[in-house]
């Protein structure tokens, strides 16, 4: 669907990108989008120049800026919670009390 035909058969590209990961496909676009950004051309011409649709670039670009933009939150939530739980165990050991067992395995 998000995949532009060329001439009615898929670019070798195209092709390639098909039997990745999500993870390798995230990597492979932020990989060409920061070819296209240091190229200094803009990014139609950075297109055409390597066989891709301008629109798929962009749908990429917008795809990748948002998986890293979820994934500084979710490194901000990791970060928040670590400083919650050492104050926590500061807390209890302050106090002398025996601070909870954190260990998942024991739950």
């Amino acid at each position: 669907m998000g995949d532009i035909c060329h001439i009615g058969r898929w670019s070798k590209m195209e092709q390639s990108l098909q039997v990745m990961s999500k993870q390798e496909r995230l990597e492979n676009w932020a990989a060409r989008i920061m070819a296209c950004r240091s190229s200094g051309m803009t990014a139609r011409t950075w297109c055409q120049e390597n066989g891709l649709s301008e629109k798929t670039y962009y749908y990429w670009q917008r795809r990748l800026f948002q998986t890293l933009s979820e994934q500084q939150t979710m490194l901000k939530s990791i970060g928040q919670l670590t400083i919650e739980r050492d104050f926590l165990q500061d807390c209890f050991r302050r106090s002398g009390c025996p601070a909870p067992e954190l260990d998942p395995e024991k739950r």
